[in-house]
């Protein structure tokens, strides 16, 4: 799986109508509230706001008032593409020529397609989270192993977090690490 990597707008004009698709990160339905709000603020006059999300487990789609389903095509999208915790709107401003509903359906498709491909992405990765307390000399030696390390303090003694793919337990264990945590999670890397 993937997510965005930043937020991304593409316009696209067809016989006068305007399609804005806006692609964003989102964690939680409030911030997909909050971002079909600000749309809806950045693009005032337009007639529809169609949108899909896919957080986790999570997905919508709504056509606001389009017909035949469109929106729900964004979801397959994002499924092809798979993208997690991604937001796609596609406002549309009405040029005064009807498109049909098959040249409706392209035209929004091709918008989302447009807009996912210039997005650049993250994938999402089962890694390893150890935080760590250790000494000045194996805190060197860790940070020339080219681990990722985070959250670093530096005191008597070095609290940090440590992302690896697999786990170092043993790692540690050699270098005499005796206060560690570890958690497996999924994240962006």
């Amino acid at each position: 799986m993937f997510i965005p990597a930043h937020n991304e707008v593409f316009t696209l004009t067809c016989d006068k109508s305007k399609f804005i698709a806006c692609l964003f990160f989102v964690s939680s339905t409030d911030e997909v509230k909050a971002r079909l709000l600000e749309c809806k603020n950045l693009y005032p006059k337009a007639r529809h706001y169609l949108y899909a999300y896919k957080i986790k487990n999570q997905s919508k789609s709504n056509d606001d008032g389009e017909p035949g389903a469109i929106a729900k095509g964004f979801l397959k999208i994002l499924d092809e593409k798979q993208l997690d915790q991604t937001l796609i709107i596609v406002v549309r401003y009405f040029g005064g020529v009807k498109l049909g509903a098959s040249r409706l359906l392209r035209t929004y498709l091709s918008a989302v397609t447009s807009v996912i491909n210039q997005t650049k992405t993250k994938e999402i990765t089962h890694v390893y989270v150890y935080q760590i307390e250790t000494d000045y000399a194996t805190f060197n030696k860790l940070k020339n192993a080219g681990y990722q390390l985070e959250n670093v303090s530096y005191n008597d003694t070095i609290k940090l977090t440590i992302i690896a793919k697999q786990p170092l337990d043993n790692v540690l264990k050699t270098y005499r690490v005796k206060n560690f945590t570890v958690e497996e999670t999924n994240r962006a890397l």
